[in-house]
C-alpha cells in the first residue's frame, strides 16, 4: 500500500535525497519508491530526471508494438543526450563500521586506562590490538599451526 505524499516526501528529505536510504526508511524496495515518486508527482523534489532523448521516442515498445510516433501520449522535449565522460578507477576507501562489544567492567576499565596512558582513543587501541591479533593468527596459519 502506497504511503501518503507527505510521508514519502519526509523520507526523501530525511535521507538527504539518497533514494536508497529513503526506501530503507520507508521499508520498501527502491523500485517501489521510484513508482511512488512518479505517482505522487515528487520527481523534481527527489531529483529524478525523466529521460528526454529523442531516439527513445522513436523506439518501438516491446510490449505493445506501438511506437511513440503514432502514439500521441508522451513526447520528449528533443534535448540532445548528455555527453558522458569515463571516470578512472578510484581507490577503495575503508569505511568504519560501528560495533558494540560487551566487556566485563574490569576489562573495560583496564582498556580505558591503557588508552589514556598511550594518549589514544579506546577505538584506536582496540583496532590496533585486533589488527595485531589477526596478523599473528595469519602467520600461525601459514606455518601450519592452529593459532594457539
Amino acid at each position: 500500500m502506497r504511503p501518503d505524499r507527505a510521508i514519502v516526501k519526509k523520507a526523501i528529505l530525511d535521507a538527504a535525497g539518497n533514494l536508497t536510504r529513503a526506501a530503507a526508511l520507508l521499508g520498501c524496495s527502491r523500485t517501489s519508491l521510484y513508482t511512488w515518486i512518479y505517482q505522487l508527482g515528487l520527481e523534481r523534489m527527489a531529483g529524478v530526471c525523466q529521460d528526454t532523448r529523442v531516439e527513445l521516442d522513436r523506439r518501438e515498445r516491446k510490449d505493445s508494438g506501438v511506437t511513440k510516433e503514432n502514439n500521441p501520449g508522451v513526447q520528449s522535449s528533443g534535448v540532445d543526450p548528455p555527453t558522458l565522460r569515463l571516470v578512472g578507477q578510484q581507490a577503495l576507501v575503508e569505511m568504519p563500521v560501528n560495533a558494540t562489544v560487551k566487556l566485563p567492567e574490569s576489562l573495560w576499565k583496564r582498556v580505558r586506562k591503557t588508552a589514556i596512558d598511550r594518549d589514544c582513543t579506546v577505538s584506536q587501541l582496540v583496532e590496533s590490538a585486533l589488527e595485531a591479533a589477526l596478523a599473528s593468527d595469519g602467520k600461525a596459519r601459514k606455518r601450519g599451526g592452529n593459532g594457539e
